[in-house]
């Protein structure tokens, strides 16, 4: 957690920020789970989190939630245009796409409704939406079925984003297993019919690649390869063949131009929990004996790599949950210090810093370094 003095330090004027060409960091926020940010609940503070966003050149994704059966919206239309990128998560709680009913009477169409409404008079840069579904471990003979009837529901968010005049992209995203998609073929192809149903729709989309779901789908597979539904998956989604780092450089290269956005998150996986939604560390172990946690530092060289190939900017989206956001932005600086200490001719210069030493050799950043090296100092 970051204290006092740090958090001052962090939210002050004089705190300089170098701005990467290819990556724009931001955090996300939601009006559940939000107790840890007493001054920032929603959606009644959203102009105050705003500005916190703007004051640090931060990008914020919104997902609100119904509450009670009742959805609020900020009752004024907001700036964003001072921040390197503003989304928006479509509601998931309670949400099903594969459900049988009418369009108009269907409450996740209400939901939708009023969420893409809100989007376009935000001037959202983005749209966060899954193929939310009742897919669990218990159905994995219907899956195919109910993919395809979500996919089929999918027409309403197209119709909705033009009803709406929606400027932004409409973003598909991956899910932890047995949600969809989950593995490396399931998003290869996934992508492409992304964009297909873009350009059938005549709107914008893109994809949105969450890497701590991609990361544990791969652990809730093997833990449940002795299922005969699951074999096929397993063979094909065995990570044990090669490391995170290489497995999603070669996903990366499938999706190539269609990324718009990544979540990132910290992970810790132990015999009694798994953790998925931490504050994203780049120091610490990786693996020991009875835990296992997602390599931050390679996983995020990894999307800096295809950004730059591509030359092109990702939205990098700090999803953590039950953490205040100053301990966000706090890990957010981490990881482009880390971005800047890799590649300081791309990323940007700390020459314009009052003391460029200081930046260099912050105790965090050489931790961090230092993990990512290893104790002999070798990559």
């Amino acid at each position: 957690m970051v204290n006092k003095e740090q958090e001052a330090s962090l939210l002050s004027p004089e705190n300089k920020k170098i701005i990467s060409p290819f990556l724009s960091f931001g955090f996300s926020s939601s009006n559940f789970g939000n107790h840890n940010n007493s001054d920032y609940i929603l959606p009644n503070n959203l102009d105050a989190l705003i500005n916190l966003a703007s004051s640090q050149k931060s990008g914020i994704e919104l997902q609100l939630e119904p509450e009670r059966g009742t959805m609020k919206l900020p009752e004024t239309i907001l700036d964003t245009s001072t921040l390197p990128f503003f989304g928006i998560h479509l509601p998931i709680m309670g949400v099903d796409m594969a459900r049988a009913s009418s369009t108009k009477q269907n409450p996740d169409f209400l939901l939708f409704d009023r969420t893409i409404k809100l989007a376009a008079n935000l001037n959202a840069t983005y749209i966060v939406s899954h193929l939310q579904g009742n897919l669990n471990w218990n159905n994995l003979n219907q899956r195919e079925e109910l993919v395809d009837r979500m996919k089929g529901r999918a027409d309403d968010l197209a119709g909705l984003i033009k009803t709406h005049n929606f400027k932004g992209k409409l973003l598909f995203e991956n899910l932890e297993f047995p949600l969809f998609p989950a593995t490396n073929v399931e998003i290869e192809d996934f992508v492409k019919w992304v964009k297909n149903f873009g350009e059938k729709n005549d709107i914008k989309t893109g994809f949105c690649l969450d890497l701590s779901h991609l990361w544990h789908s791969g652990l809730l597979i093997g833990e449940n390869k002795w299922k005969p539904e699951i074999k096929s998956y397993f063979d094909s989604f065995n990570q044990s063949k090669v490391k995170f780092p290489e497995y999603l450089k070669s996903l990366l290269e499938k999706i190539g131009d269609n990324l718009e956005t990544v979540h990132i998150t910290g992970t810790k996986i132990s015999p009694l929990k798994h953790d998925t939604h931490l504050l994203p560390a780049l120091s610490g172990p990786h693996d020991t004996s009875d835990q296992e946690t997602m390599n931050i530092a390679l996983s995020l060289e990894e999307i800096y790599q295809l950004a730059r190939q591509k030359d092109k900017n990702i939205s990098v989206v700090n999803e953590a949950h039950d953490f205040t956001y100053q301990d966000m932005l706090h890990a957010n600086q981490s990881m482009e210090n880390f971005l800047n200490f890799c590649y300081p001719e791309k990323m940007g210069s700390p020459e314009h810093l009052d003391n460029p030493r200081a930046y260099y050799f912050d105790p965090r950043v050489i931790n961090s370094i230092l993990a990512y090296l290893g104790a002999d100092g070798n990559q």
